[in-house]
């Protein structure tokens, strides 16, 4: 909380660090950046932001996040000699040049770093994306139908809930893959009953995301409370990674599993309950069988940064 009301007043230049899967605090960083921001006439708030999990810029070299490699970029590395140390040498030595920027990130999609004026980027163009009843995903609105659903329903069985992670779940800490759950190939809950996917078009181009991201669901529940949770995901095609096995024995078990292809990258993953919908402090149990939003009484919004 001391912090929150000093958020306004810092005199002092800030460096916040983010990585776009820490799987510990992918929330705060963009928060304090957010918040000082609101008094910053010197412009001395700045952050930088890369493919890394809790701490992975200052522990390793960060050439690569679970199965996906950086194209011979070390970004851990390249943000501690190259952004990290020019920041302190400036403002503790008066050597160098003060940072003409005020976020930079590194795009794991096309392996470089970027730099920006503000954040969201002042270039970057709002885009909606639409759930089609029909499980597809697009750029193009649903058209109104008078035959057909206009919605899908799923039944979601507290004794068999959806898992966050692969069972079996390996122990926090020391070891284990809880630093990079956040980047785990998501085909383990794909095609449950439980859970709704959306795929678009192959594409056929690439589609840049720069800025922050929020999906606004309708939906009903014959209960009072029920956790929604929403994933965008790249997923990669069949034939993304030549293979690094023999070609006429053919995989060893397993191995197909850990390559590239079909892999199914979560960029971007958060979680609302129901029952926060009007009030984190106060909870309110959600109208069974009533539409969100009114059909439209509850919209969930879900927002990812």
């Amino acid at each position: 909380m001391q912090l929150r009301r000093n958020w306004r007043t810092s005199t002092v230049p800030n460096l916040n660090v983010a990585g776009f899967w820490d799987q510990e605090d992918p929330w705060g960083p963009w928060q304090i950046f957010r918040h000082a921001a609101e008094h910053d006439p010197d412009h001395t708030n700045f952050i930088v932001a890369g493919p890394w999990f809790h701490g992975e810029w200052q522990t390793a070299k960060g050439d690569s996040i679970g199965s996906i490699p950086f194209a011979g970029h070390e970004t851990a590395r390249e943000f501690r000699e190259n952004i990290e140390a020019a920041f302190f040498r400036y403002y503790l030595h008066g050597v160098g040049e003060k940072p003409a920027w005020q976020v930079s990130t590194f795009q794991s999609g096309s392996n470089t770093w970027r730099k920006y004026a503000a954040w969201p980027p002042k270039e970057a163009k709002l885009t909606k994306l639409y759930f089609h009843s029909d499980g597809t995903l697009s750029f193009v609105a649903p058209e109104n139908s008078k035959t057909g659903k206009l919605f899908r329903e799923y039944t979601s069985d507290p004794a068999n809930p959806v898992p966050y992670r692969l069972r079996p779940i390996s122990p926090t800490y020391p070891v284990g893959d809880w630093r990079t759950w956040e980047v785990a190939d998501q085909r383990f809950v794909d095609h449950r009953p439980d859970v709704l996917s959306y795929v678009s078009a192959p594409l056929d181009h690439d589609l840049v995301i720069t800025g922050p991201l929020s999906a606004e669901l309708f939906a009903s529940t014959s209960g009072t409370d029920s956790d929604f949770v929403v994933k965008q995901i790249d997923v990669y095609p069949d034939d993304a990674q030549k293979p690094d096995w023999n070609v006429e024995q053919g995989p060893k078990p397993g191995q197909y599993a850990q390559s590239l292809n079909g892999y199914q990258l979560p960029v971007a993953m958060e979680v609302r309950r129901g029952r926060y919908l009007q009030s984190f402090e106060q909870p309110h149990p959600l109208v069974p069988n009533q539409p969100s939003n009114g059909m439209c009484r509850y919209a969930i919004t879900i927002t990812f940064f």
